[in-house]
């Protein structure tokens, strides 16, 4: 059965046979395998082996060989500007998601930072009011959803602000289902703002169902089976697991297992023209290695395709945090994406009508030769944008930040220079002083 959308977060050190992959967990970047590893791009995974590339080589500019793999890679203008207008690290690391393993020089030039520290953090409560009227990665006024394992909630409220305020739009009046997999009984031994969360979510005008199974939803929300949605959304799946390692290489198969049941069982409650599923995940090993990309359409009977990824900002939805399962604690996630599946062309409106709302990924998004070859965003492009990652924005953030730290450590040391020069002529001028006194 499939249990909250929040997990155990692996404090054990995890060892990769020389044909997996390489990397850490969550943010300890100390637990990133052998330095002797080669690894190398590869799709539809971040990193794999391979013989011909050693860690931290670079090219000719000066940047590691190995940078993110940026196939169906995206983020939002928002968190783009923040990395570079705002010099914001943990944005940085976000779409970067630079690790020691690959590139030494900026992980320990450029530490990662705790996203706290994210400029924009102050500003998370009045975000969607800012934004109400654009879509906020995917989600738009008027928009029918439904949320799965949602362990306090807060994804659930985060949607529904955006979904439910201000209603009254020309696609009618939206509707939130918000569920977990946990009795209300449970979520309130757990998390001390759970009744806070479903009062609030309930004054929006959201549904709130609990002990739903996220493989098994007509089932377990009565009345669901003649609903249909635009966006169907269940974040960090996973299995339950007794030691608190879920997610690793040991139930592997099973999580796989997990995701296909879930989308088989949700796609039948997606609107036909133009609904989506989303999973966000993280994508470091060993959570690559679940190929989100390819197992989740696997019994779909090519009714759905993987449309890309999207760099998670938890910073645009408040007020949620990605929480451990059963725990009031958060865990890392700056590699986490949004995974997004959307209906097959061939399945979508066939009298030549439109969709009632936008993809979430624009299909002009696709297209992402020359992106960012000149570092130029347009002034007027929206917050909420969609954009491309390629190789050219992670070498130009990875540079800006080197440089920045480079400046900062320059003036440091100027700074101290000057001070040490006071210092010296304070203390001689002091000593004149009292040379004169004798």
């Amino acid at each position: 059965m499939a249990k909250s959308n929040t997990r155990k977060a692996s404090k054990r050190k995890t060892n990769f046979p020389a044909t997996q992959v390489v990397g850490g967990v969550g943010n300890d970047e100390s637990q990133h395998g052998s330095k002797d590893d080669n690894v190398t791009v590869s799709e539809p995974g971040e990193m794999r082996i391979d013989s011909s590339v050693t860690p931290n080589q670079k090219d000719e500019d000066g940047s590691p060989l190995l940078l993110r793999d940026c196939s169906n890679l995206y983020t939002t203008v928002a968190t783009y500007r923040c990395a570079t207008s705002d010099h914001c690290v943990p944005c940085a690391y976000k779409i970067g998601c630079f690790d020691v393993a690959l590139d030494q020089e900026f992980t320990r030039t450029v530490p990662n930072c705790r996203p706290e520290q994210c400029p924009r953090t102050k500003e998370r409560q009045n975000f969607p009011s800012a934004c109400h009227n654009h879509a906020i990665l995917g989600y738009q006024r008027g928009m029918s959803v439904l949320t799965l394992g949602d362990g306090d909630l807060t994804f659930s409220l985060a949607i529904a602000r955006i979904v439910l305020k201000g209603q009254g739009t020309e696609h009618g009046q939206g509707k939130v289902i918000a569920s977990s997999y946990e009795s209300l009984e449970t979520l309130r031994g757990v998390y001390p703002k759970i009744d806070e969360t479903i009062n609030e979510l309930r004054a929006l005008g959201a549904q709130v169902h609990y002990e739903v199974d996220a493989t098994r939803i007509i089932e377990t929300i009565p009345g669901i089976e003649d609903e249909h949605f635009h966006r169907i959304a269940w974040n960090f799946p996973c299995t339950a697991a007794p030691s608190g390692q879920d997610g690793q290489n040991e139930a592997m198969d099973s999580n796989k297992e997990l995701v296909r049941k879930f989308v088989a069982n949700a796609q039948s409650l997606l609107c036909n023209d133009c609904g989506e599923i989303s999973m966000c995940h993280k994508t470091k090993p060993p959570y690559n290695q679940w190929q989100l990309e390819t197992v989740a359409l696997e019994r779909c009977a090519n009714k759905m395709r993987y449309l890309g990824r999207i760099v998670l900002d938890k910073t645009i939805l408040p007020p949620y945090t990605p929480r451990k399962a059963l725990d009031k604690k958060s865990f890392a996630c700056h590699d986490a994406c949004i995974f997004v599946f959307g209906m097959d062309a061939t399945t979508k409106l066939t009298d030549g009508g439109t969709s009632v709302f936008s993809s979430t990924i624009p299909s002009k998004c696709e297209d992402k030769s020359g992106i960012l070859e000149n570092s130029v965003i347009s002034p007027d492009q929206h917050d909420m944008a969609i954009i491309p990652v390629g190789p050219a924005m992670l070498k130009q953030l990875r540079n800006l930040h080197l440089n920045e730290r480079e400046l900062t450590k320059s003036k440091q040391k100027n700074r101290n220079a000057h001070r040490n020069e006071v210092n010296r002529f304070s203390g001689g001028f002091q000593s004149q002083k009292r040379l004169k006194r004798f």
